[in-house]
């Protein structure tokens, strides 16, 4: 075996030996986040003056969505673009009126009524 491979295989070991005991973020970091207010957030992400907010429209236009498109709108935050893709994707075949609108599930879980934009 040549020189080279024990030396790096000590030094593997030894760094990842130092990253298992250096301490990680306190788990308390995120408290403040563990019980949101929807509405708190809303009023400060959601008003025009906010590039997001101003430009919404063109963004789910961007998006070019078709009725039928099985859509997830992952990390909704305050749900800003849930209901828009919902009404652009719309009911799927079959599915009952409660189901009919995937994502509007992420609204009313943080119960919150959407305008339609």
């Amino acid at each position: 075996m040549p020189m080279g491979r024990p030396l790096l295989l000590a030094l593997a070991l030894i760094a990842s030996h130092t990253a298992a005991m250096t301490p990680g973020a306190d788990p308390g970091v995120n408290a403040p986040f563990d019980r949101p207010d929807p509405q708190r957030w809303s009023h400060i992400l959601e008003q025009p003056g906010r590039e997001l907010y101003d430009r919404r429209h063109a963004i789910i236009a961007a998006l070019a969505l078709k009725p039928g498109m099985d859509v997830a709108d992952v990390g909704a935050g305050t749900g800003l673009f849930t209901l828009p893709i919902a009404q652009a994707v719309g009911p799927r075949a079959g599915s009952s009126p409660s189901t009919s609108r995937r994502s509007s599930f992420a609204a009313s879980s943080f119960g919150r009524r959407h305008k339609a934009c």
